[in-house]
């Protein structure tokens, strides 16, 4: 199974009959065969993939260290993080807002993993209808997948150690070790 995968389902939320429709109704975002988003709308599906194929060229090719992309549905909003860590991506899937909630925390997945399956998913993509920018942007997308050098030029992520002693009080001191980005 690719690093994304997408699943057709019904309007119930089930798992479509066999052959469905690759993008047709809704899809969620497989990660090592487990859902870890919010499902999304039949009609960002498709503008989603194009700009998460653009953000995995931007990562590989060192243009971007991090992005973040929407997953809207119509009750809430997911958001889908990708960050660079030398040849695999570090995927976090998170709700902000009033009751934050992170389903997913820095999940790692090789780059060259996520760039094929977005190929795949674009090559899907193309036979379905949309309009002419969503079309123009897969296409983009799909090119800029295609044309990255075989090297991937992202950074590994850099850490330090930290020591974090506040002061004591009445004897009692405690101490924390931690390493933190360096960004």
């Amino acid at each position: 199974m690719s690093a994304i995968h997408v699943v057709a389902l019904t309007g119930n939320g089930r798992e479509a009959p066999p052959r469905p429709n690759p993008l047709s109704g809704l899809f969620d975002v497989i990660v090592d065969g487990v859902s870890v988003t919010a499902r999304i709308g039949e009609s960002q599906a498709v503008a989603l993939l194009a700009d998460l194929g653009a953000a995995i060229a931007d990562l590989w090719s060192g243009l971007r260290r991090r992005l973040v992309l929407q997953l809207y549905s119509s009750s809430e909003t997911w958001e889908l993080g990708l960050e660079a860590d030398g040849p695999d991506a570090l995927l976090t899937v998170f709700r902000a807002g009033n009751s934050p909630e992170i389903a997913v925390q820095e999940r790692r997945i090789a780059l060259q993993t996520l760039r094929q399956g977005a190929l795949t998913g674009i090559e899907s993509a193309k036979l379905q209808p949309c309009s002419a920018q969503v079309r123009h942007a897969l296409m983009g997308s799909e090119q800029a997948l295609r044309q990255l050098p075989q090297e991937i030029l992202a950074l590994k992520r850099r850490s330090s150690a930290v020591a974090i002693t506040p002061r004591p009080v009445r004897g009692l001191a405690f101490r924390a070790d931690t390493a933190i980005r360096v960004l």
